[in-house]
């Protein structure tokens, strides 16, 4: 399983990758997370992934499909390269690039999301 929703601080070792639970999306509606920054990037990588690509989540039956419009498992999936200390940021975006002032769906009724940020310690 990923680390709880809402984890902001990370310690890993070199070579060491997690993910951290971020709320579940509705892809098929156009609600998305995204990884828009790791600051300095020498120190991590991070990306969103979905479905069966989150710990713990079972690939969907065979002949099975996701029912459409439906929530989506999400994660930050973040490993550690080198030493040192590094912020990720991930923004919701919804039927927009996944990008700094991104539309986030107040013109459909849909209330605003903090960044979220993640403090990433590498030893």
């Amino acid at each position: 399983m990923p680390l709880p929703l809402g984890t902001d601080a990370l310690t890993l070792a070199v070579g060491e990758e997690v993910q951290v639970a971020l709320t579940a999306v509705r892809p098929g509606v156009g609600e998305a997370w995204g990884v828009v920054s790791v600051d300095p990037p020498d120190v991590a990588t991070a990306q969103v992934v979905h479905g069966a690509a989150v710990t713990g989540q079972d690939a969907p039956e065979a002949g099975r499909r996701p029912l459409v419009g439906g929530p989506v498992a999400t994660a930050v999936a973040v490993q550690a390269l080198a030493p040192g200390t590094a912020t990720v940021r991930i923004l919701f975006c919804y039927r927009s690039a996944i990008e700094e002032g991104c539309d986030q769906g107040q013109a459909y009724g849909l209330d605003p999301v903090d960044p979220v940020l993640i403090t990433v310690t590498v030893r």
